[in-house]
């Protein structure tokens, strides 16, 4: 006698029962793995792209997926599936990355100009 078979859940599924409180534990874990999964792969094609530094990868899809979670409760199936929604939140996380390592670079470039200019007017 063959095994029991096991129908596979989607991922929005997943997500609109964790969305309502409705998933069972094991559900949950199965999204949380699906959208570390979305956000990664958004997070390498970044570093392909050199959007970002392939050290930033893990912080990219940990921050991606945090915020993926916070923000269950405004997904709307209607408008999208779970992993375009995952996708469109990395997007945001790599902007967010970059317009805060941009302006960083700029302070230290600005920093590094401006002690150049103090050193070359001491030695006038």
């Amino acid at each position: 006698m063959p095994g029991k078979a096991r129908k596979r859940v989607g991922v929005d599924v997943l997500a609109m029962l964790v969305k309502n409180r409705l998933a069972s534990e094991k559900a949950e874990q199965s999204l949380a793995m699906a959208t570390m999964k979305c956000a990664r792969i958004s997070a390498i094609l970044a570093a392909q792209r050199a959007l970002v530094p392939w050290d930033e990868v893990e912080d990219i899809t940990q921050a991606t997926a945090a915020r993926a979670w916070e923000y269950l409760g405004h997904w709307n199936a209607s408008k999208g599936a779970w992993t375009t929604y995952v996708s469109r939140i990395a997007q945001s996380v790599i902007g967010d990355y970059g317009r805060r390592t941009g302006r960083r670079k700029m302070a230290e470039d600005g920093y590094r100009e401006l002690t150049q200019e103090e050193g070359r007017q001491e030695d006038e």
